[in-house]
């Protein structure tokens, strides 16, 4: 079943009553009333930085109605690659796809995968290959459907801020994600990284987001050497913040400062929670542990409606409107 898109014109008349409409001049990647969806493993589900490019989107550019889905999924890549002691076989991004473009109607696709795909071992030619025929073959298929595609680099694993203990090193007789291989980000995920961004007009755009994430944490960690970017995989709000950043910055936004409106980003964030899991269970998927009180999108996307005529009473009234 096709879910027709929330065009959710109470936000568009909110964001109208709160400031000016931005002309677009064409310098902006994304363009207006397009759908985008996100797609990648944990850290896009996380959904930090896709609620703050949303926000900013509704601070920067009012009355564009761009619409940003979250479609990541934990575990996920590109290889259908698992290693040995995982609980479950690695979802493949390929098993969804297709559903994905049936059920979800959207313009642009951003795609970050990596992490996963190299299953935390040190670096194999054989799995360097298999992530770039799974990566390739995912933008072919993206692009045949008629999508814009984005490619974003897999961010930096921090090694700094996973316990010792769970590192080791080449010899080791395992490797997971519980056992990451020391040097897994300069020798697996950077050379991934490096080719990601040699993919030309094979994709719409590249975003390097392994660069600035990992000179922001450099940054923290001369402040303050005891600095924790998350646990290694996942970035902490932080590092959602800087991949937010990034990724704004390539979409060419003048400005890629966030907004400080927390009514505004708390609304996004409120929107994001309900209505991402909703898209993911719709789509469908094989990993295990769904939640069980997931809303159907059709009545996520109801309350989600709801939740915009209460922001828009808020921004609308009298003390919020800027005038006397």
């Amino acid at each position: 079943m096709i879910i027709a898109r929330p065009h959710l014109a109470a936000l568009a008349l909110a964001l109208a009553l709160a400031q000016p409409a931005v002309a677009d001049d064409g310098s902006f990647f994304l363009k207006k009333d397009e759908t985008v969806a996100f797609f990648g493993d944990s850290i896009t589900q996380a959904g930090g930085y896709i609620a703050w490019i949303d926000a900013w989107i509704r601070a920067n550019r009012p009355g564009s109605n761009i619409r940003l889905l979250n479609l990541g999924l934990a575990s996920e890549g590109v290889t259908g690659l698992t290693e040995p002691d995982h609980p479950f076989p690695r979802p493949n991004v390929h098993e969804r796809l297709e559903r994905a473009l049936e059920r979800v109607p959207f313009e642009t696709a951003f795609v970050c995968y990596g992490m996963n795909d190299g299953i935390y071992h040190p670096f194999s030619e054989e799995r360097f290959k298999t992530y770039q025929i799974g990566l390739l073959t995912l933008v072919e298929k993206l692009r045949a459907a008629g999508k814009r595609v984005v490619v974003m680099t897999p961010p930096p694993f921090d090694a700094a801020s996973v316990n010792p203990a769970d590192l080791v090193d080449a010899g080791a007789p395992e490797f997971g994600y519980k056992t990451t291989y020391r040097h897994y980000d300069e020798e697996v995920i950077t050379p991934y990284g490096k080719w990601v961004l040699t993919l030309g007009d094979r994709a719409h755009l590249l975003v390097d987001l392994h660069s600035p994430v990992e000179a922001d944490v450099a940054a923290k960690r001369q402040a303050d050497p005891a600095y924790s970017s998350g646990d290694g995989v996942h970035p902490n709000a932080d590092g959602h913040l800087s991949l937010a950043r990034a990724i704004l910055a390539a979409l060419g936004a003048k400005d890629p400062t966030l907004p400080d409106d927390q009514a505004l980003v708390g609304h996004v964030q409120k929107l994001h929670q309900l209505l991402d899991e909703a898209y993911r269970v719709h789509v469908g998927h094989l990993r295990p542990g769904e939640r069980k009180d997931v809303p159907k999108l059709e009545d996520a996307l109801a309350a989600a409606a709801k939740l915009e005529e209460t922001y828009l009473a808020t921004v609308a009234a009298p003390e919020n409107a800027g005038g006397e």
